[in-house]
């Protein structure tokens, strides 16, 4: 099976990329397709015979022009045109998939820390039913979260009809003016669509959402309890460029430890809690000059 590693570039994001698209060279030895709308963004990824860059401005229809030029800074989840950005997978993943056998999604702010390409790989040529696999965020039972921060699939009639549903229900979200995502689009699939199977979610123990950070700390309580080592982290509970590297980084340090790695979190940190600071000062000054306005 010939499969590939895909990342989504699509605004200008400090180091993020460079991490995570790092991590997978170090970790596996699968090529690299990196989509993107503008050619700044991609400039200081690393440079490696593996990595194959795709200009995805040719697929957007005229509708989605749009969305290209929104592209620039780095743009958090808590942005409204973060919803749009992200329907830009769905292009990408019709466009790889002309090409390859299947396809495994990263976001940018995961990190590999094991070999997921042949673990996912293996598990394709086992499961000769399965069609995708996608990272679980369900928190309550009886109620499915689906989320695309990891993704995988192989190319089938399926899977291409998965895409193209998953690409209208997301342009469907956001043109009724809802917070809408690749990760509704793929649960509203995956509920409402019969599968037979041909989904299955990958585990959260190894390959957890964000807020299972305590998976990936360097002690344990109770002698025994300690879970085995995780795929992946994905900084995916955190908003922020800046707090997002600071987690990639720890994570980093804590699976290979280096004292360049450990530098490199430390300044992070420092400069994270800087500007924590700087806002909490801030914000009781500013409150004390409306006291003062409404005084006089």
């Amino acid at each position: 099976m010939q499969s590939v590693v895909c990342f989504l570039v699509i605004n200008k994001i400090r180091e993020l990329p460079e991490i995570s698209i790092s991590s997978v060279l170090e970790r596996t030895s699968a090529n690299i397709i990196v989509g993107y709308l503008h050619q700044q963004d991609i400039q200081t990824l690393p440079q490696s015979s593996r990595i194959e860059f795709i200009d995805l401005n040719p697929m957007l229809e005229e509708s989605e022009k749009d969305i290209s030029n929104a592209a620039g800074s780095y743009i958090p989840f808590d942005r409204e045109d973060f919803f749009d950005l992200v329907r830009i997978k769905w292009k990408l993943f019709a466009e790889v998939l002309c090409k390859y056998d299947a396809l495994i999604y990263s976001d940018v702010d995961v990190i590999w820390l094991q070999d997921v390409h042949s673990s996912i790989t293996q598990s394709f040529t086992e499961l000769g039913d399965l069609e995708v696999l996608v990272q679980d965020a369900s928190y309550r039972p009886g109620r499915t979260q689906l989320c695309m921060g990891m993704f995988a699939c192989r190319a089938s009639d399926f899977v291409r009809e998965m895409i193209e549903v998953c690409n209208k229900l997301h342009a469907e979200g956001r043109a009724k003016k809802m917070r809408y995502s690749d990760d509704d689009a793929i649960t509203e699939f995956y509920l409402s669509h019969p599968h037979g199977g041909k989904i299955m979610k990958l585990p959260q123990a190894s390959f957890p959402v964000g807020n299972f950070l305590n998976l990936f700390l360097p002690f344990s309580l109770f002698r025994g309890l300690r879970p085995a080592p995780p795929y992946i982290f994905h900084a995916n509970y955190v908003v922020g460029e800046r707090r997002k590297l600071v987690l990639l980084k720890f994570i980093d340090f804590q699976f290979h430890r280096s004292s360049s790695k450990f530098l490199s979190f430390s300044m992070e940190y420092l400069l994270a809690l800087k500007d924590f600071l700087v806002k909490f000062v801030r914000k009781p000054m500013s409150k004390f000059g409306q006291r003062e306005q409404r005084v006089d």
